[in-house]
């Protein structure tokens, strides 16, 4: 039904108001070991592909998506991280507060550009390094327990969510990419994300990245004539907010050459469309 006109004179409009006569666009956060896919999949998001990158890992991994677009980074500087658990030195805190002011600037900056351009993705690279970097530039500590004040904690989470929610204001999809690591305090083998672990309730899916091995009947693991193990690329939906249904779903890439350079499935448009069963390859794609 139409808003009210006293509700619309309040500034209030329908949500879905925001996405007419504009590409969809999805915010998805994912996690995962190593060698999971998690910096390929931007190979097959939406361009212009562009990475704030602070891990530095991209390079020769996925420079080009698959129409031949290049993806596009820019380098944050990290500070030099003391995992003794010590504050960091008056120098290190100084890269640190330069360095999540520019990250805080340009994010803002690159949603407004790619906003005017039409709608692309942006990729943070990883969510765990930005926190990381925004805790040290805020209270210097790293590699403790606790490292943000009990008395600074909504305050600190409030203006670190802010950075990524501001995709909601431009037709721009976001990918955020944490690394995955022991869960303390877990059973042996128990994982979860590291950094901000809020973030993934303010994605719309959260995806967990996995590379499970081929085994025999007898459980050990195949391998191929070169003596290299086989494994599948699963990526399975451990959170989504746009989709109830999908919690627990996988979608599985398949690789079409032996070398596993080519695949499909398992791709931002599997998942786009998962999570929006109504939309096409055209509201995505340009």
């Amino acid at each position: 039904m139409p808003i009210d006109p006293r509700l619309a004179a309040l500034g209030y409009s329908p949500v879905g108001s925001a996405q007419a006569g504009r590409k969809r666009r999805l915010f998805i956060t994912m996690e995962g070991p190593p060698s999971t896919g998690k910096s390929d999949f931007l190979r097959r998001c939406p361009p212009p592909q562009v990475c704030i990158d602070f891990d530095r890992g991209m390079e020769g991994v996925c420079e080009h998506d698959i129409w031949g677009n290049e993806i596009v980074r820019k380098v944050i500087e990290m500070p030099d991280l003391d995992v003794g658990g010590k504050l960091a030195s008056d120098a290190e805190r100084t890269i640190a507060k330069n360095s999540y002011a520019q990250f805080k600037t340009l994010a803002k900056q690159t949603f407004k550009a790619l906003g005017e351009i039409g709608g692309g993705t942006l990729s943070i690279e990883t969510g765990g390094a930005a926190y990381a970097l925004a805790q040290i530039a805020r209270f210097g500590q790293i590699a403790q327990l606790g490292e943000v004040p009990a008395a600074m904690w909504t305050s600190m989470q409030a203006e670190f969510q802010q950075i990524f929610l501001q995709y909601e204001d431009y037709p721009v999809n976001l990918i955020v990419s944490h690394r995955q690591g022991a869960k303390f305090g877990g059973a042996t083998g128990e994982t979860d994300l590291k950094g901000y672990k809020e973030m993934q309730h303010l994605s719309q899916i959260h995806l967990e990245f996995q590379r499970v091995y081929r085994r025999t009947p007898l459980g050990m693991v195949v391998r191929d004539a070169k003596g290299i193990e086989q494994f599948d690329l699963i990526r399975k939906v451990k959170k989504c907010r746009a989709r109830l249904a999908l919690l627990g779903a996988e979608f599985p890439v398949v690789f079409l050459d032996d070398e596993m350079r080519e695949s499909i499935g398992g791709d931002f448009l599997t998942v786009a469309q998962a999570v929006f069963p109504d939309t096409t390859e055209k509201d995505w794609m340009p």
